[in-house]
Protein backbone atom coordinates (compact mmCIF):
# COMPACT_ATOMS: atom_id res chain seq x y z
CA UNK A 1 0.00 0.00 0.00
CA UNK A 2 2.87 2.61 0.95
CA UNK A 3 5.38 3.24 -1.29
CA UNK A 4 9.08 1.94 -0.84
CA UNK A 5 10.33 5.43 -0.45
CA UNK A 6 9.44 7.64 2.61
CA UNK A 7 6.31 9.88 1.69
CA UNK A 8 6.95 13.87 2.45
CA UNK A 9 4.97 14.72 5.26
CA UNK A 10 1.52 16.89 4.76
CA UNK A 11 1.39 20.69 4.47
CA UNK A 12 -0.30 21.91 7.45
CA UNK A 13 -3.13 23.54 4.76
CA UNK A 14 -3.56 20.00 3.68
CA UNK A 15 -4.15 18.70 7.36
CA UNK A 16 -6.35 21.83 8.34
CA UNK A 17 -8.25 21.31 4.91
CA UNK A 18 -8.79 17.66 5.62
CA UNK A 19 -10.26 18.67 9.50
CA UNK A 20 -12.10 21.46 7.98
CA UNK A 21 -13.78 19.10 6.03
CA UNK A 22 -14.55 16.70 8.74
CA UNK A 23 -15.97 19.84 10.61
CA UNK A 24 -18.45 20.43 7.55
CA UNK A 25 -19.67 17.01 7.70
CA UNK A 26 -20.29 17.26 11.41
CA UNK A 27 -22.24 20.54 11.43
CA UNK A 28 -24.50 18.91 8.72
CA UNK A 29 -24.61 15.99 11.11
CA UNK A 30 -25.43 18.20 14.02
CA UNK A 31 -27.89 20.33 12.00
CA UNK A 32 -29.99 17.08 11.48
CA UNK A 33 -29.61 15.08 14.78
CA UNK A 34 -30.41 17.48 16.89
CA UNK A 35 -34.12 18.66 16.32
CA UNK A 36 -35.58 21.34 18.68
CA UNK A 37 -35.32 19.75 22.56
CA UNK A 38 -38.82 20.03 22.94
CA UNK A 39 -38.91 18.05 19.92
CA UNK A 40 -39.48 14.18 19.96
CA UNK A 41 -38.79 12.83 15.89
CA UNK A 42 -41.79 10.92 14.87
CA UNK A 43 -44.13 12.11 17.73
CA UNK A 44 -44.04 16.12 17.84
CA UNK A 45 -41.64 16.21 14.65
CA UNK A 46 -41.39 14.77 11.54
CA UNK A 47 -38.64 11.41 10.92
CA UNK A 48 -37.08 10.29 7.88
CA UNK A 49 -38.68 7.31 6.21
CA UNK A 50 -36.76 3.97 5.70
CA UNK A 51 -35.37 5.67 1.76
CA UNK A 52 -32.88 7.52 4.59
CA UNK A 53 -31.24 4.66 6.20
CA UNK A 54 -31.66 2.57 2.99
CA UNK A 55 -29.64 4.83 1.27
CA UNK A 56 -27.40 5.95 3.70
CA UNK A 57 -26.23 2.58 3.96
CA UNK A 58 -26.54 1.86 0.36
CA UNK A 59 -23.80 4.85 0.09
CA UNK A 60 -21.56 3.90 2.48
CA UNK A 61 -21.33 -0.02 1.48
CA UNK A 62 -20.64 1.16 -2.00
CA UNK A 63 -18.11 4.11 -0.98
CA UNK A 64 -15.75 1.78 1.04
CA UNK A 65 -14.48 0.02 -2.10
CA UNK A 66 -14.16 3.29 -3.66
CA UNK A 67 -12.42 5.14 -1.00
CA UNK A 68 -9.66 2.62 -0.65
CA UNK A 69 -9.44 1.80 -4.30
CA UNK A 70 -8.66 5.85 -4.52
CA UNK A 71 -6.14 5.66 -1.35
CA UNK A 72 -4.39 2.84 -2.71
CA UNK A 73 -3.81 4.05 -5.83
CA UNK A 74 -3.85 7.75 -5.20
CA UNK A 75 -3.38 8.99 -1.60
CA UNK A 76 -1.62 6.35 0.31
CA UNK A 77 1.59 6.38 -2.50
CA UNK A 78 1.93 10.23 -2.07
CA UNK A 79 0.90 11.87 1.87
CA UNK A 80 1.82 9.93 4.85
CA UNK A 81 -1.88 9.33 5.57
CA UNK A 82 -1.69 9.26 9.46
CA UNK A 83 -0.20 12.51 9.88
CA UNK A 84 -2.68 13.93 7.40
CA UNK A 85 -5.46 12.75 9.37
CA UNK A 86 -3.71 13.37 12.69
CA UNK A 87 -5.60 16.77 13.37
CA UNK A 88 -9.29 14.87 11.82
CA UNK A 89 -9.07 11.99 14.04
CA UNK A 90 -8.73 13.84 17.21
CA UNK A 91 -11.60 16.49 16.42
CA UNK A 92 -13.74 13.44 15.61
CA UNK A 93 -12.83 11.44 18.31
CA UNK A 94 -13.50 14.56 21.04
CA UNK A 95 -16.61 14.61 19.65
CA UNK A 96 -17.50 11.25 20.10
CA UNK A 97 -16.52 11.33 23.79
CA UNK A 98 -18.14 14.43 24.51
CA UNK A 99 -21.53 13.18 22.71
CA UNK A 100 -21.57 9.67 24.08
CA UNK A 101 -20.95 11.28 27.62
CA UNK A 102 -23.60 13.47 27.35
CA UNK A 103 -26.03 10.66 25.98
CA UNK A 104 -25.09 8.82 29.31
CA UNK A 105 -25.74 11.90 31.19
CA UNK A 106 -29.08 12.79 29.47
CA UNK A 107 -30.52 8.97 29.84
CA UNK A 108 -29.11 8.63 33.89
CA UNK A 109 -30.62 12.17 34.85
CA UNK A 110 -34.35 11.02 32.97
CA UNK A 111 -33.84 7.69 35.03
CA UNK A 112 -32.49 9.43 38.60
CA UNK A 113 -33.89 12.93 38.21
CA UNK A 114 -36.76 12.90 35.77
CA UNK A 115 -38.80 9.86 36.82
CA UNK A 116 -38.43 8.05 33.84
CA UNK A 117 -39.25 4.19 34.89
CA UNK A 118 -35.95 1.95 34.81
CA UNK A 119 -37.75 -0.71 32.53
CA UNK A 120 -39.26 1.90 30.19
CA UNK A 121 -42.56 2.65 29.26
CA UNK A 122 -44.63 1.26 26.22
CA UNK A 123 -45.52 5.07 25.35
CA UNK A 124 -43.51 7.93 23.65
CA UNK A 125 -45.92 10.69 25.56
CA UNK A 126 -45.80 11.57 29.03
CA UNK A 127 -42.71 10.76 31.20
CA UNK A 128 -40.60 9.19 28.07
CA UNK A 129 -40.80 13.01 26.58
CA UNK A 130 -40.63 15.08 29.21
CA UNK A 131 -37.41 13.35 30.82
CA UNK A 132 -35.59 13.98 27.74
CA UNK A 133 -34.66 9.95 27.59
CA UNK A 134 -37.04 9.88 23.81
CA UNK A 135 -34.53 13.17 22.77
CA UNK A 136 -31.23 11.47 24.02
CA UNK A 137 -31.99 8.16 22.01
CA UNK A 138 -33.09 9.90 18.87
CA UNK A 139 -29.40 11.58 19.21
CA UNK A 140 -27.85 8.22 19.59
CA UNK A 141 -29.43 6.76 16.77
CA UNK A 142 -28.57 9.45 14.62
CA UNK A 143 -24.66 8.80 16.23
CA UNK A 144 -24.72 5.51 14.45
CA UNK A 145 -24.42 7.30 11.23
CA UNK A 146 -21.38 9.50 12.47
CA UNK A 147 -19.75 6.26 13.63
CA UNK A 148 -19.16 5.08 9.49
CA UNK A 149 -16.24 7.80 10.02
CA UNK A 150 -14.48 5.24 12.33
CA UNK A 151 -14.17 3.04 9.35
CA UNK A 152 -13.38 5.61 6.49
CA UNK A 153 -10.30 6.43 9.05
CA UNK A 154 -9.35 2.71 9.09
CA UNK A 155 -9.45 2.44 5.35
CA UNK A 156 -7.69 6.28 4.76
CA UNK A 157 -5.00 4.74 6.97
CA UNK A 158 -4.55 1.58 5.41
CA UNK A 159 -5.88 -0.35 8.64
CA UNK A 160 -8.71 -2.45 7.86
CA UNK A 161 -8.44 -6.22 7.24
CA UNK A 162 -11.30 -8.51 6.05
CA UNK A 163 -12.27 -9.70 9.62
CA UNK A 164 -12.77 -6.10 11.01
CA UNK A 165 -14.19 -5.30 7.99
CA UNK A 166 -16.90 -7.58 7.34
CA UNK A 167 -17.91 -7.52 11.25
CA UNK A 168 -17.91 -3.54 11.41
CA UNK A 169 -19.76 -2.70 8.34
CA UNK A 170 -22.28 -5.57 8.78
CA UNK A 171 -22.56 -4.18 12.15
CA UNK A 172 -23.25 -0.44 11.32
CA UNK A 173 -25.48 -0.81 8.60
CA UNK A 174 -27.56 -3.53 10.81
CA UNK A 175 -27.81 -0.90 14.04
CA UNK A 176 -29.00 1.84 11.59
CA UNK A 177 -31.64 -0.37 9.78
CA UNK A 178 -33.00 -1.75 12.72
CA UNK A 179 -32.91 1.45 15.07
CA UNK A 180 -34.94 3.02 12.22
CA UNK A 181 -37.72 0.13 12.21
CA UNK A 182 -38.08 0.05 15.35
CA UNK A 183 -37.59 3.14 17.06
CA UNK A 184 -39.72 2.23 20.05
CA UNK A 185 -38.09 -0.95 20.30
CA UNK A 186 -35.11 0.31 20.69
CA UNK A 187 -36.03 3.36 22.77
CA UNK A 188 -37.59 0.13 25.21
CA UNK A 189 -34.63 -1.85 25.18
CA UNK A 190 -32.08 1.14 26.17
CA UNK A 191 -34.64 2.87 28.81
Amino acid sequence: MCSSTAQPPPTMLARYTTASILLGFLSLWSYHAFPPKDATPSLTSPMHSYVVPLALSVFYLLSLPTLKYITDKYLAPRYDMKLLLTESMVIYNVAQVFLNGWMVYAIIDALVNKGHPFVGTRSLVGVAVESGSSYAVWVHYCDKYLEFFDTYFMVLRGKLDQKLMTSGVCGETKQCSRANREPAFQHNQLL
